[in-house]
């Protein structure tokens, strides 16, 4: 117990609460699958995938596939992509024309 003056203090609890705020749920996961016809491309061939949010709009590689199928992991919902691809050889560093240009619009 500590006196000041002539008003007496006694400590009978401390009371400590920590709310810790609930995150919020994560971000529903979404992806586009790609698949292509892959051809009769040599085994040095990979295949480069291209994005627009737009049909003219400016297209970005976004990835690299040896194989004839592409998952894009980093779609948003409620956006549309167009997408083409084209195959690149490794060994000679010559890129073909682009696939023709198909649009999905996520859910």
């Amino acid at each position: 117990m500590k006196v000041i003056g002539a008003i007496t203090l006694t400590l009978l609890s401390i009371i400590y609460s920590c709310s810790t705020p609930t995150p919020p749920p994560p971000p529903a996961l979404h992806q586009s699958a790609l698949v292509w016809d892959k051809g009769t491309y040599g085994p040095t061939v990979v295949f480069n995938v291209y994005r627009s949010t737009s049909a003219q709009g400016q297209y970005s590689k976004i990835g690299q596939s040896p194989s004839n199928s592409y998952t894009d992991k980093t779609v948003q919902a409620g956006v549309t992509y167009w997408y083409f691809v084209t195959a690149y050889d490794n060994s000679s560093k010559l890129e073909s024309a682009s696939s023709n240009v198909i649009n999905t619009t996520v859910p």
